[in-house]
């Protein structure tokens, strides 16, 4: 399976966002970056041209361009910044 896109068409990494809760913003910025948040989490991911971006808990701006790896060190920093 690639990990590139889901069956639905969406990216894995638009299906790990909206799995814990993540919305997008109203729409891509004017430099075409969407921006999705959480209520339950305090991470803001941005995405642009299928890279995620993200910034941890010691502040290092993390990026991923959405394997499997990357995906799994993203879903982690949003379970530790969890707010429930």
């Amino acid at each position: 399976m690639a990990w590139s896109k889901a069956a639905s068409g969406k990216s894995q990494t638009v299906l790990l966002l909206e799995r814990h809760g993540f919305k997008p913003d109203s729409g891509p910025d004017e430099q075409g970056v969407l921006y999705w948040r959480s209520q339950n989490c305090d991470v803001v991911v941005s995405i642009v041209n299928g890279i995620f971006e993200y910034v941890d808990a010691n502040n290092t701006v993390r990026r991923g361009s959405g394997n499997k790896p990357s995906l799994k060190v993203l879903e982690s920093a949003i379970l530790r910044k969890d707010r429930k």
